[in-house]
């Protein structure tokens, strides 16, 4: 899944990509591999949208402020590996470790690779990331700035992985993009077909 944000008259956007496999049999992508791409819109607005995808079902709100995270923050230097502290699965595969860079992008696996939750800059950016590992929530917040030596970032993005399967990525700040400034937001998972688990 990839997607593309524009934000003009807002500045604060939030989505939520609730991973839940109802829509399919969880292996008729293996037979299928068009429901990779499978996209039915269900409700929007202008400040909501609602959609169902192959296993999951995601919802994007506009002008709706981050939540408080509990606990500190710690700076990742150059990559860290966290094992889950509470369970969770990727589409259908229990995650054995987190491996999260600076950069903000955030890879799953179990024995293999399984997936990642990106935000990709067109336009170059100092970044610095932060991570917040608790029991009840992984958050990996990545501030982007103009200048190496700048003390206030340009804007924010958050990754949240809750113990229920929901990841949530909240844009805050962001400035109204267009040519080079365009962003990309993805959840990319891979899927074994005949692989024992997947």
């Amino acid at each position: 899944m990839r997607h593309s944000f524009s934000t003009g008259q807002f500045t604060l956007l939030y989505s939520i990509i609730v991973l839940i496999c109802k829509f399919f049999e969880c292996q008729d992508i293996c037979t299928k591999p068009e429901l990779g791409h499978f996209r039915k819109l269900i409700f929007e607005n202008d400040a909501y949208k609602y959609s169902h995808h192959y296993y999951y079902s995601q919802t994007i709100r506009s002008n709706q402020p981050p939540p408080v995270i509990k606990g500190s923050f710690e700076t990742i230097i150059n990559f860290k590996e966290i094992a889950p502290r509470f369970p969770f699965k990727f589409y259908g595969v229990k995650v054995i470790v987190f491996a999260i860079f600076t950069s903000g992008t955030i890879y799953m696996f179990d024995e293999k690779h399984l997936g990642e939750i990106d935000n990709f800059m067109k336009k170059h950016y100092f970044m610095s990331s932060q991570i917040s590992d608790h029991h009840e929530l992984l958050a990996v917040r990545t501030s982007y700035y103009e200048k190496l030596d700048d003390k206030i970032p340009a804007f924010n993005i958050t990754n949240m992985i809750h113990p229920n399967g929901k990841i949530s990525v909240y844009f805050e700040n962001v400035p109204k993009v267009t040519g080079e400034n365009k962003k990309t937001s993805k959840i990319l998972g891979l899927i074994r077909c005949g692989a024992k688990g997947s």
